[in-house]
């Protein structure tokens, strides 16, 4: 069966296109359809989230595999409303915490077994922010996935780390004089993976809730 009516919006600009239905009696699956209208439309999609009315409970994402790995859990809430029905501006409100939340673990042998519970059920679509872990690099021609921002400045507090470890045990002069000499640029590069991740890397990369914390 087709749920209608169908939301559209005409606008040269990303815009949230937000609609409400009820599922067909006897639906057992939803199929999400994003297309133009016209033959030769370019259209951007991005986050399509199906959230459930008066849903509690949330799969995590199947790599988080600890609850503690959780930082923030959050929304952005809609903007004013677009020029067309069912639409609204985007960039018009900043991340809001939603302090309502707690990990439980369903079933230990599922894809994604741990669930986040929501009380009360949020109305607005949700974002997890975690840590993620990736596989180590043993080499210098290792690539990864992992956002270059966050595996620079990681690699930077590990190595400032292991200098202020052997100058604890040996007080060079020279090595405790370069410590403070690439303080600024350590804490440039921190911030700015901070701020493209965000506000927590998606690396743990030994050393960097030490360094945080600092």
């Amino acid at each position: 069966a087709e749920i209608t009516p169908s939301p559209t919006a005409d606008e040269e600009r990303y815009i949230e296109l937000r609609y409400e239905y009820t599922v067909p009696l006897g639906c057992e699956e939803v199929e999400v359809r994003l297309q133009g209208v016209e033959a030769a439309a370019d259209t951007y999609w991005d986050d399509v989230i199906l959230l459930g009315a008066n849903r509690k409970q949330l799969p995590l994402p199947a790599w988080i595999e600890v609850p503690e790995d959780i930082v923030h859990v959050g929304s952005f809430p809609s903007g004013s409303g677009g020029p067309d029905s069912y639409t609204f501006k985007m960039e018009e409100t900043d991340w809001r915490e939603w302090p309502y939340w707690k990990p439980s673990r369903r079933d230990p042998r599922a894809a994604t077994p741990f669930h986040l519970f929501l009380d009360p059920a949020p109305m607005e679509r949700m974002y997890v922010v975690a840590w993620r872990r990736f596989p180590a690099l043993t080499g210098d021609a290792d690539s990864t996935v992992a956002d270059e921002t966050a595996v620079l400045a990681g690699a930077r507090v590990y190595l400032r780390q292991q200098l202020a470890e052997g100058a604890v045990l040996n007080p060079d002069p020279t090595v405790l004089a370069g410590l403070l000499a690439t303080q600024a640029a350590d804490e440039a590069a921190w911030h700015k993976a901070t701020a493209r991740t965000g506000s927590a890397p998606v690396t743990r990369i030994r050393g960097l809730r030490k360094y945080s914390k600092r």
